[in-house]
């Protein structure tokens, strides 16, 4: 991890043109993100830090009263929060990042943990034999009892199903027609066995074969029996999170439902967000039979 905080990373790992350190283009550059480990520490099998985290070019211009600087070929970036939690025993952790207005470095940091790690078994096999790696993978950890607390508030603002029309270019960006409702209150249930079947797709080692059009025929039936017959090509469940914003979920989005809003009014620090995550993960590791110790602040 350490190895990831000596300067910033332009692109992910297989997007990197110059294997050499040489800089690039900002014309090769813009759109990508930046990435750096600002820092991290190590307490028994807690790992936490902060990751730097932002996007080339996704800003023009940085005004203040007194001057503008044109940032185009930069990255405005932000600090985030991260903790990845290892078992004491097994090969099942937690890895918890922040978001922060619906922004969240866990790709980039996902796989330049990956990269690190290959470079370290590089460089161990020039002293030892056998040396390994660890090969990250990443999947959200199913709340049943989250989503099922969610639909029972009446957070569930409602089902929409959609049918598209191909246009003469072949594009199927226009609505042909578009179906919500709300959810009926009788339907919790079978509300919550579909996004349940979403999450055990999700969290298979096998491939998913999703087909939106099977899934939005299943929603079309949750608002009526009748609208089972349409020819639908896609749909989502809209629900309100605790801090009053929309996400839309099928089986392609799932994970947007696993984004906790924090206890606080204002933005936490390294040990509030431990605290938070902590709460969380306690509840979600025995489930996933998971052996995990948190130490107290």
């Amino acid at each position: 991890m350490n190895s990831l905080s000596a300067e910033a990373k332009v692109g992910l790992p297989d997007e990197m043109l110059d294997e050499h350190g040489g800089s690039e283009s900002v014309v090769s550059q813009r759109d990508k993100v930046v990435f750096r480990v600002v820092y991290a520490k190590k307490n028994f099998h807690i790992i936490q830090g902060e990751v730097l985290s932002g996007k080339v070019g996704s800003h023009d211009r940085a005004v203040s009263a007194d001057e503008e600087l044109d940032i185009s070929d930069k990255a405005p970036s932000r600090n985030y929060h991260f903790i990845l939690a290892l078992p004491a025993k097994g090969d099942k952790g937690i890895l918890a990042v922040e978001d922060i207005s619906r922004s969240c470095p866990v790709t980039p940091l996902v796989r330049w943990i990956k990269w690190a790690s290959k470079q370290e078994q590089e460089e161990a096999k020039k002293t030892e034999e056998g040396a390994s790696w660890w090969r990250v993978s990443v999947k959200p950890i199913s709340d049943e009892e989250h989503l099922r607390e969610m639909i029972r508030q009446g957070r569930v603002e409602k089902i929409e199903v959609v049918k598209k029309s191909i246009t003469s270019a072949r594009m199927r960006d226009t609505d042909k027609f578009r179906i919500s409702g709300p959810l009926p209150e009788s339907a919790r249930e079978r509300l919550m066995g579909l996004i349940r079947s979403w999450l055990k797709k999700e969290n298979s080692e096998e491939p998913r074969n999703v087909d939106p059009a099977e899934n939005a025929k299943s929603m079309a039936s949750i608002l009526g029996p009748e609208l089972e017959s349409l020819d639908l090509d896609d749909g989502w469940v809209i629900l309100k999170d605790q801090g009053g914003h929309s996400k839309r979920i099928n089986p392609t989005r799932i994970s947007e439902v696993f984004i906790y809003s924090q206890q606080t009014e204002h933005r936490i620090d390294g040990a509030g967000f431990y605290t938070e995550v902590r709460r969380v993960a306690k509840r979600l590791q025995a489930a996933e039979r998971m052996t995990i110790s948190w130490p107290e602040d």
